[in-house]
């Protein structure tokens, strides 16, 4: 939820996911005002009531945010946590071309024929060189891959769980053969996303980020290099472009094409695993978050085989 200065813009400014209209105006803060009062009206009224008649919700905001946190510290963490998205999916709308309601209804009208699918085929060697960690001196293998781990554990670095399961992996490398895998990476250019580890493991990967050439010609530089396929959204295509022109023409915005977005994977090819890497600076996360949400929603409703990942 945004939490600085109410952000207002005129009411036909935006497209997609949006915030709804409060007096004339897209206003976060009393969105974030309704979330948090019903997020936490059936665990302590107290709050609830709180957060819904605070007149000074911008300098205000952390108290409610830190009692809604102790709330969701013990057994009502689910109750919170489904409340509150119900109310985001209830507040939230989808504006297109001068109509706008709830995001999963506006999900089931797509464009049609809007993306043509585009499949990179990497000619690189894939490495059976094992798990591979980075730490801040560099590439970490073999035995001090352990000894890392083991330090990670001393130093509360990392969760337990966390390095149970690199330890797991490291003792079977063979499950690093991603050749008849698909992962679709939403945010695939994030600089925390896996999509260059996954590709160097011969994974297929399906990605979806904004337009931007140069994002996209580095990603598709690595797919040609790697042992992986790469597989984007693009607005026009024909067998003669060049990698320069498919980077110019690749890209998809969850925002304002959240229903294009969730067709196209309606229709890819299972199983997959969809991974969530989508981030955007203050109140456009809020509307990234939501159209992502409504898209895994909506996925998940019609299909069987997706598994869900996110960071």
């Amino acid at each position: 939820m945004s939490t600085g200065r109410t952000a207002t813009t005129s009411p036909e400014s935006h497209a997609g996911v949006v915030f709804p209209l409060t007096d004339g105006e897209r206003s976060t803060q009393p969105v974030g005002r309704q979330v948090v009062s019903r997020a936490s009206a059936r665990v302590d009224t107290a709050a609830s009531e709180a957060a819904r008649d605070e007149k000074k919700w911008y300098s205000h905001y952390p108290a409610h945010f830190r009692e809604l946190t102790r709330l969701s510290a013990g057994g009502n963490a689910g109750l919170i946590a489904a409340d509150g998205l119900a109310a985001l999916h209830s507040t939230m709308r989808f504006r297109r071309q001068g109509a706008e309601g709830p995001i999963c209804d506006a999900i089931e009208f797509p464009r049609g024929h809007y993306f043509t699918t585009v499949t990179i085929e990497g000619t690189g060697q894939r490495s059976d060189a094992g798990l591979v960690l980075v730490d801040n001196v560099g590439p970490v293998r073999a035995d001090g891959l352990l000894n890392l781990l083991d330090r990670w554990d001393t130093q509360g670095i990392a969760e337990p769980s966390a390095t149970q399961a690199l330890r797991t992996l490291n003792d079977h490398p063979e499950w690093l053969d991603l050749r008849d895998t698909t992962f679709v990476a939403l945010g695939a250019a994030a600089e925390m996303g896996p999509l260059e580890a996954l590709l160097s493991w011969g994974c297929h990967v399906v990605a979806i980020d904004l337009p931007n050439r140069a994002k996209w010609r580095s990603m598709i530089d690595t797919a040609r290099r790697s042992p992986g396929r790469l597989t984007m959204p693009v607005h026009r295509s024909s067998s003669s472009m060049s990698d320069a022109q498919l980077s110019s023409a690749a890209g998809a915005d969850v925002i304002t094409e959240t229903p294009e977005i969730t067709q196209w994977l309606t229709e890819l090819e299972g199983p997959f695993t969809l991974g969530d890497y989508v981030y955007a600076p203050g109140a456009a996360h809020v509307r990234a978050s939501m159209a992502v949400d409504g898209l895994i929603r909506t996925l998940l409703q019609r299909r069987r085989d997706v598994g869900l990942a996110y960071l």
